[in-house]
């Protein structure tokens, strides 16, 4: 993948199935779709240190070279393109996945306080580091500012529940 993009790019291991996330310079349009969506002012992405370069965690598949190295987003699309076409990938499964699984979060007021900062699965009590949270929701500010994540169990078994629940309204 790095060779195809010719610059920097870091795999995420704490989102729902593997995540590369390729830099590219800033822009106010983003040619892609929501499959491949592309940060927001104001979103974080951890970024790890130059040195690493393998897991666990996330980590650099392609280290920057230089400052302002970065990938062509002329690159990144055609990456995508050719991924989908070879995979024979919906454009909306898995957006519509993360959907469904942001739709049944438990309301905040509910949980403890390891739940509200992820060091518990949001679903269940399962432990969480930084390497065995399997789906991480970033930072929600509604109703409150929490941080919910999620363990793989909890996490397949509702996106299993969301495919098939799709699935029976077609």
């Amino acid at each position: 993948m790095s060779n195809a993009l010719d610059g920097p790019v870091i795999h995420d291991v704490r989102t729902l199935g593997p995540t590369y996330w390729a830099l590219v310079p800033h822009q106010d349009d983003w040619p892609g779709d929501p499959e491949a969506p592309l940060l927001s002012h104001g979103t974080y992405l951890g970024v790890p240190d130059l040195t690493v370069t393998g897991p666990p965690g996330s980590f650099w598949v392609a280290p920057p070279r230089h400052r302002d190295h970065l990938c062509r987003t002329e690159d990144v699309l055609a990456l995508i393109a050719c991924g989908r076409r070879e995979l024979g990938q919906d454009h909306t499964t898995r957006a519509e996945t993360l959907n469904a699984l942001a739709q049944e979060l438990p309301p905040p007021d509910t949980l403890s306080d390891d739940h509200l900062r992820g060091r518990t699965c949001v679903w269940c009590d399962t432990r969480l580091t930084a390497e065995t949270a399997y789906l991480d929701f970033g930072q929600l500010t509604t109703p409150r500012r929490w941080f919910p994540r999620a363990c793989r169990p909890c996490t397949d078994m509702r996106a299993d529940r969301a495919r098939t629940a799709r699935e029976e309204r077609k």
